[in-house]
């Protein structure tokens, strides 16, 4: 299909298309009866390209004509069409998150050192790594998968975990006797990954969203 919005006071026009739809000149195609053969086209054509049933073809972030997206693919799966309101939903999520802060060697020399679990302590089982939520909103980060080169894939967030708004989640190496998680801010998490072993000559961290590929 093609949706056109036309001005008649400049007799200009502006168009999309979907669905496969090859018409770019409106004003020589038959079907558009009556349309004025002289109206003037603002721009390009939008192409929001395939339609998928059930799910709204929408522009992510809003208004951005260079990405025009299947709204499953940058909202929660519950909210496929937002009539009215952000095409957002409760965020593509990679799009908010940043690595934040990781420690790979808690043992340093002299007073350099890092107890994280608090267990008196600094030792190689204090690793730890932290994303930040950049986001105004609070963010479902269940499914994202944390991999490295050495162990590949090392932990994923449990489903229905939310990461609030600013929060931050970290992943520590492990928590021992006598020792706790950090205590994190409000809308944040902290979970305790004894699979995971950061390099201290260097390492590539990466966070995965399966949802998305």
């Amino acid at each position: 299909e093609n949706l056109v919005l036309y001005d008649p006071t400049t007799n200009e026009y502006i168009q999309a298309k979907y669905g496969g739809n090859d018409v770019d000149d409106v004003t020589s195609d038959s079907i558009y009866e009556g349309f004025p053969a002289g109206a003037i086209r603002v721009g390009d054509v939008l192409d929001f390209s395939e339609d998928t049933d059930g799910v709204s073809i929408a522009l992510f972030p809003d208004g951005d004509t260079s990405n025009p997206v299947l709204h499953s693919a940058i909202a929660d799966g519950t909210t496929l069409a937002t009539p009215g309101t952000q095409n957002v939903g409760v965020g593509s999520v990679l799009d908010f998150i940043v690595f934040n802060e990781v420690l790979p060697d808690p043992t340093g020399t002299g007073n350099n050192n890092f107890d994280t679990d608090g267990d008196g302590t600094p030792d190689f089982e204090d690793e730890f790594l932290e994303i930040y939520n950049i986001g105004a909103d609070e963010i479902d980060v269940s499914g994202l998968q944390f991999w490295d080169a050495t162990q590949d894939l090392y932990f994923t967030v449990l489903d229905g975990t939310m990461l609030g708004a600013g929060g931050f989640l970290v992943l520590v190496k492990k928590v021992q006797s006598g020792g706790n998680l950090p205590t994190v801010d409000a809308g944040s998490l902290a979970f305790a990954v004894e699979g995971m072993s950061l390099k201290n000559s260097g390492e590539n961290l990466v966070l995965y969203d399966p949802a998305t590929d």
